[in-house]
């Protein structure tokens, strides 16, 4: 029989409290761990009865379970037990113990070891587990044996919708999951760095439809391996479905590329506008320059020559708008940007454009649109629609006939409305109305036409919110009507008054006119000829423009838009800077019509936007209303 004894040697330096119980269960010996854990002194606890540590329900189980385990296998293992303090409070700890025997009897040596740490490691454990569990991504663990197979140690529950399988059913046989992947891709993860004792691979793996006509699933892996002392390589990873991500990633490079080829085509566009116009520009120009200069001396046939050229000259400039228009309308769309405008005056300008037109053809204009009308639209696309509207209602009118522009408030929105009293449509030419290139017949009619202008009205009204309605009876005439949302009027009583200060002459004005086309100069020179107090300098190109412009510096700068060395936006900004004169004022000249164009010249510092054909009577017109202003 042991002798009970404190002994605060017994385990001095364990973390955990060691005590012996004698024959009875009473402590005989114990360290100071265990005066610790139960908040006693460690005199106080020797030849006390074990079990008066314990809570009362902890104390029944050790004396009705524990006590015969020990007599019947002679050692316990992990048993959870709870400690009661002084205080009242409680200490969770793991009971092992052992019997021993020897000459004096038999005793047990037992070890309490706190619970709280390991408790709360195995939460964390829980936790990380259910985590994996809920992660959509399979986690997992994955062996290779030294030459041979691979095989799963762990796999979360992801698996089942990844791969179809459960994690038991892949641990027993990795080819439920393995199988699914590219040769090459098992390979490497056979394949192991010699010498590297980490090294981080990461894959994506095409796997194939589980049906026959299935879709590609893209399965993406990331994975560290480690090679242990024995030769065994350990994997560990995630393995997550970016099916989707690999779609948003293809549709974005396509968007990308589409964006990319649209920017092309917009570029090619206003490349070819500029090599069709520009000749087209001097073509009608000196058309009008020879006209007024022959207008009395001429015969009647040379004259009859001279308006054949510039009909022509017409025409052709409609069949290029046309043409262009409508690629125009392909890729980019037009990009109309609609604003609040009063109906009236677009529709005045309209017929005002259109009168010797319609004078030519003995067809009348007529107009009932109120003041108080006001629509949501693109000022430059509405005028166009308007225009190709009426352009057609003279075509295909009669001699003697009239075209009538009406407009009203309905249904929210506004109803402009062009009626003619000419040939009419039968319900086929309807359908085909606004098909490309289909004149419906007009061809045979003398009618000059590319029938491309209402495919483009069309669509320049529906990138504004509208639609284009057609009634039509076939020789008595048809109506078009073209739907658009109404707009808000701005307070005009909040507008400041602008009125219109008379110009004063100048004495004189130095004018630097940079184009790149001898041609051209050359109609532009005649043009300013007549401009009294305009002093044209002309120069070819950018660099030439900029040393002119330091020796003597412009009042006025007029550039075409493409250079052979810059662009006129590039110019204008290098010229503001090296005069020191950043409100040096500056018109774009040119032959591109492309949408934005003009936006583009405006906030690039241009304060006007001139398009090439010119009419020389209004060229005039407005170079001598720039003298005025800017000549000193």
């Amino acid at each position: 029989m042991r002798v009970a004894a404190a002994d605060p040697g017994l385990g001095a330096q364990w973390p955990c409290a060691g005590l012996v119980l004698d024959a009875t269960n009473r402590i005989v010996q114990a360290n100071q761990a265990l005066a610790v854990m139960t908040g006693r002194p460690l005199a106080g606890l020797i030849d006390q009865p074990f079990e008066a540590l314990f809570t009362p329900a902890v104390s029944a189980i050790y004396q009705s379970y524990l006590l015969p385990l020990l007599s019947l296998h002679g050692r316990v293992e992990e048993f959870a037990l709870s400690l009661r303090r002084p205080d009242g409070s409680t200490l969770d700890v793991l009971f092992y113990a052992s019997v021993q025997h020897d000459e004096t009897g038999s005793c047990t040596h037992a070890v309490l070891a706190p619970y709280r740490t390991r408790k709360a490691v195995d939460d964390e454990l829980l936790k990380v587990k259910r985590a994996a569990d809920q992660s959509p991504a399979m986690i997992f663990e994955l062996v290779r044996e030294p030459a041979g197979p691979l095989r799963f140690t762990y796999l979360s529950r992801a698996v089942k919708s990844l791969y179809g399988c459960t994690p038991q059913q892949a641990i027993a046989d990795a080819q439920k999951v393995l199988g699914r992947m590219t040769l090459a891709d098992v390979a490497r993860l056979h394949a192991h760095p010699a010498g590297q004792a980490e090294a981080q691979h990461r894959f994506a793996a095409a796997l194939q439809p589980t049906a026959e006509g299935g879709a590609v699933v893209w399965h993406e892996w990331q994975a560290s391996s480690r090679e242990l002392s024995n030769g065994r390589v350990v994997w560990a990873g995630h393995v997550a479905d970016v099916t989707a991500e690999r779609a948003l990633q293809d549709e974005t490079l396509t968007l990308r590329a589409a964006e990319h080829a649209r920017q092309s085509q917009t570029e090619f566009l206003g490349r070819v506008s500029h090599e069709l116009r520009t000749p087209l520009n001097a073509i009608l120009g000196f058309t009008q320059l020879l006209g007024k200069s022959v207008e009395q001396g001429a015969s009647t046939l040379n004259r009859r020559h001279i308006e054949l050229i510039g009909s022509a000259g017409q025409r052709l400039l409609s069949l290029v708008d046309d043409v262009l228009g409508l690629s125009s309308l392909r890729s980019t769309g037009f990009g109309a940007r609609p604003v609040a405008l009063a109906l009236a005056p677009l529709v005045a300008d309209s017929l005002a454009m259109l009168g010797p037109q319609a004078a030519r053809a003995e067809v009348t204009l007529a107009a009932t649109v109120p003041d108080a009308l006001w629509v949501e639209a693109d000022a430059v696309r509405l005028t166009q629609a308007i225009d190709n509207l009426l352009s057609n209602a003279i075509k295909y009118n009669r001699r003697g006939g009239s075209v009538r522009v009406s407009a009203m408030a309905r249904d929210g929105g506004v109803a402009l409305a062009v009626t003619d009293t000419g040939i009419g449509l039968d319900d086929a030419q309807r359908r085909a109305l606004f098909q490309p290139f289909n004149r419906l017949g007009a061809e045979r009619s003398g009618v000059a036409g590319t029938g491309l202008g209402l495919v483009i009205t069309a669509q320049v009204v529906q990138t504004m919110g509208g639609r284009i309605d057609v009634t039509s009876t076939p020789g008595q005439g048809s109506c078009f009507t073209v739907w658009l949302p109404a707009g808000t009027p701005p307070d005009l009583a909040a507008r400041p008054g602008t009125e219109a200060t008379p110009a004063t002459p100048a004495r004189h004005c130095e004018v630097l006119y940079v184009e790149d086309d001898p041609v051209n100069v050359v109609l532009f020179e005649a043009i300013a000829s007549e401009v009294p107090g305009l002093r044209l300098r002309v120069a070819t190109s950018g660099a030439m423009a900029l040393a002119m412009a330091e020796q003597h510096p412009p009042a006025l700068l007029l550039c075409d838009r493409w250079l052979p060395d810059v662009q006129a936006a590039r110019l204008l900004q290098a010229l503001r800077e090296r005069l020191r004169q950043p409100a040096v004022p500056a018109v774009m000249i040119t032959a591109d019509q492309q949408a934005g164009a003009e936006e583009t010249a405006h906030a690039a510092g241009f304060s006007a936007f001139w398009t090439k054909p010119l009419d020389v009577a209004a060229t005039r017109a407005r170079l001598s209303q720039l003298v005025a202003r800017h000549g000193s």
